[in-house]
Parts: C-alpha cells; sequence; structure tokens
C-alpha cells in the first residue's frame, strides 16, 4: 500500500500506467497515471 498516492509517479508517461492499490475477487482499485492520452471521438 502506498504512504502517499503522489510518492514514486513513473517518469515514463508515453503511456498510461495502471497499479493495483488493492482487490478482491469482485473488484479491485487502481492508480492510473497518464500525461493526458486519450481516445479520438469517431
Amino acid at each position: 500500500m502506498l504512504d502517499n498516492f503522489f510518492a514514486k509517479l513513473p517518469t515514463d508517461l508515453s503511456a498510461e500506467v495502471f497499479e493495483k492499490l488493492a482487490g478482491n475477487d469482485t473488484v479491485t482499485i487502481d492508480r492510473i497515471v497518464s500525461n493526458g492520452q486519450y481516445t479520438q471521438a469517431t
């Protein structure tokens, strides 16, 4: 578990980074770090 949610941010943000914070068989809580990636509307 993270002591500080904003600690140890990845330096390479060429793609979104998913880090599992907690979870079980039913639910997962991830920290998602990105540099503003988005999906273009079609």
